[in-house]
């Protein structure tokens, strides 16, 4: 049986993080015991960035109650102050049950790892009770909590219907789900702000017949014969259709990412009067080193995640011939990825893994280069241009203070 003063220890170390954010685990990090205890158990090491995987874990189990997403911002979200709030309390409090429950491990699994391990774990005996566990479900969520006890491993995995641990993976028109359109990868923002993956000596040039600047078309152009990458955080609109005679659920998605350094080559910054930030549900943080399909929310400084799995409480069911559109975002401060893009599904004949056909866009990312020179933060670019209110560009020194 759950102690309730445990819980009540570990729902005012959990306090104590929402009052003191962000600085909790240089001023508290060797006085949340019990906090510690449930870190060192399921990373293995005690630090703030192993605390707030487990505790962001643990948070999807609350999905259902409407209170992980709530608990992870009360958390997580500077801009909140809500510590004393009744309600943030009680937040805290039921996320202190799930972390107690779960102990002595919450572990975050990489989501290809699972499907090996119920398979090692298929018809063998768990310790003395000789219980077996099969998996008879088949798609599985990134957070698997495990409870280890005398002689037994136990795994505890959320999971959807199906026949076998491992998805099939298909691809053509044969797939269960019908790639109807997929837009062109482009910044969350309408800021305008492009690197290329050259240094151009020439930027773009006016289009024929004196209007200045390209038109859209041939400013795509020139921009992806250079190697044109979005800046920071990026979208793409994926209309997706029922193509199987009975309903097909999208129970998750994943990314299969390749990244290196951030671009270098050009830096450029196109004219803008500003305008709303576009809408995106469903984003995965490329810094993560097991990124998922996070929920996203709109901070002042952008797009951020919640740290709560969009499809722990949501599935997107499709009947034959209907469509739905998914708004998928990517992010990233620190590096530069290439990725595709793959739906989980459950059908009438089991799980499948289809990857999304890009249709020829190219989905890449990438972070700020690194500044070369503490007062010009456009110092790692070899080249810089900015356009102005005429929609001409203009070379700009990337070493001077402020790209000026």
């Amino acid at each position: 049986m759950v102690s309730r003063a445990l819980v009540d220890d570990v729902a005012e170390e959990l306090h104590l993080v929402v009052r003191h954010r962000p600085h909790v685990f240089p001023a508290h990090g060797g006085e949340l015991p019990e906090l510690r205890k449930i870190v060192e158990r399921s990373q293995g090491e005690w630090n703030e960035r192993a605390l707030e995987r487990v505790i962001r874990g643990a948070a999807e189990s609350l999905t259902g109650q409407a209170g992980g997403t709530e608990a992870v911002l009360a958390l997580f979200d500077s801009g909140r102050n809500e510590a004393g709030s009744d309600h943030t309390r009680d937040l805290l409090r039921d996320l202190a049950s799930v972390l107690v429950e779960q102990t002595p491990a919450v572990r975050i699994e990489p989501r290809d790892n699972i499907a090996s391990l119920l398979a090692k774990l298929d018809d063998k005996p768990a310790g003395k009770a000789g219980k077996k566990i099969k998996p008879v479900t088949a798609l599985v969520a990134v957070v698997t909590a495990v409870a280890v006890t005398v002689g037994a491993t136990v795994l505890i995995t959320k999971l959807g219907t199906g026949g076998e641990a491992s998805p099939e993976t298909v691809s053509g028109d044969a797939a269960p789900v019908k790639i109807q359109d997929v837009t062109t990868f482009r910044e969350t923002r309408r800021n305008l702000h492009y690197v290329l993956s050259e240094a151009v000596d020439e930027p773009p040039r006016p289009a024929a017949g004196g209007q200045a600047g390209l038109q859209a078309a041939d400013f795509d152009a020139w921009y992806g014969s250079h190697g044109g990458t979005v800046l920071r955080s990026g979208f793409t609109n994926i209309t997706v259709q029922g193509n199987d005679s009975k309903a097909v659920r999208i129970t998750d998605m994943k990314i299969l990412p390749e990244c290196a350094d951030p671009l270098d080559g050009t830096y450029l910054i196109g004219y803008t009067q500003g305008g709303d930030q576009d809408t995106v549900k469903i984003g995965f943080n490329l810094d993560d080193p097991t990124p998922m399909p996070e929920q996203m929310t709109i901070l002042d400084e952008g797009l951020q995640g919640t740290g709560v799995n969009y499809f722990a409480a949501k599935t997107i069911e499709l009947a034959p011939g209907a469509t739905e559109v998914l708004t998928v975002g990517v992010y990233t401060e620190r590096r530069y990825c290439t990725f595709k893009l793959q739906l989980v599904l459950a059908t009438a004949d089991g799980p499948v893994v289809q990857e999304v056909d890009a249709q020829d866009k190219r989905f890449a990312v990438t972070g700020l280069a690194p500044s070369a020179n503490g007062e010009a933060p456009y110092s790692g670019y070899r080249k810089m241009y900015r356009q102005d209110a005429t929609l001409a560009w203009n070379s700009v020194d990337p070493q001077a203070p402020e790209g000026k």
